[in-house]
């Protein structure tokens, strides 16, 4: 039983990476495509602010484009420490938050953001994920036991023996580092001007992570 159980864990944790691996390799395929191949053009692909039909027609491929190695690096850890986490629920989890996040959050972006001229990048669904940890953990919900292992930030991590100000108190850590630190980050790489399309991502993808933990919350309600 116990030789089952490990087996099936094994399993699990190599469906979760793989998958989490596949989203990382494209992240660089594409980045290393648009910098040495096609003279950053890759970028036009994008969000475009306002613009019907054409500015929402690649709202699905806008998050796999990044300005820079420099922004696909900071993207690239965040999405694994927290899509990891993500899945430390379900995969299915991971897949519909992801999906609603590039959605919700793209009309966000798309709508809000006016500032940014390149609103691109795995931010949006690095703050979606963020949400959904959040909300997901106060509100009590457990992690399946077969993904445990996978939780990158412990923090993250539904624990039963921690109650309700424990948990706030970890995840309010998170966004106090998490925040400012990707504010700071592109304050020094993007500019001050197009730093002020930063706050519709986050906006928008906490919104969007928060709508995906309130649909699984719905889902599960008896």
């Amino acid at each position: 039983m116990a030789r089952r159980t490990n087996h099936l864990m094994t399993g699990h944790l190599k469906t979760k990476m793989t998958i989490i691996g596949v989203f990382v390799a494209i992240f660089w395929m594409v980045e290393i495509l648009d910098q040495f191949v096609f003279d950053h053009q890759l970028n036009q692909y994008e969000i475009i602010s306002s613009s019907l039909p054409f500015g929402l027609r690649w709202i699905l491929f806008a998050p796999f484009l990044h300005g820079s190695f420099k922004d696909l690096i900071v993207g690239t850890i965040g999405f694994v420490i927290l899509g990891l986490s993500v899945m430390s629920y379900k995969i299915r989890h991971f897949w519909i938050v992801t999906i609603i996040t590039m959605i919700v959050g793209g009309l966000g972006i798309w709508r809000f953001n006016p500032y940014d001229p390149h609103p691109i990048g795995a931010s949006i669904l690095i703050f979606g994920y963020l949400a959904f940890l959040l909300f997901r953990s106060l509100a009590g919900a457990e992690a399946d036991s077969t993904g445990q292992e996978l939780s990158l930030s412990a923090f993250l991590q539904p624990v039963d023996e921690r109650n309700l100000l424990d948990n706030f108190m970890m995840h309010s850590l998170t966004l106090i580092f998490a925040l400012p630190g990707y504010v700071l980050y592109g304050l020094f790489t993007i500019g001050i001007y197009n730093l002020f399309g930063v706050p519709a991502h986050i906006a928008s993808g906490f919104f969007a992570g928060t709508l995906a933990a309130s649909f699984f919350k719905t889902k599960e309600e008896p």
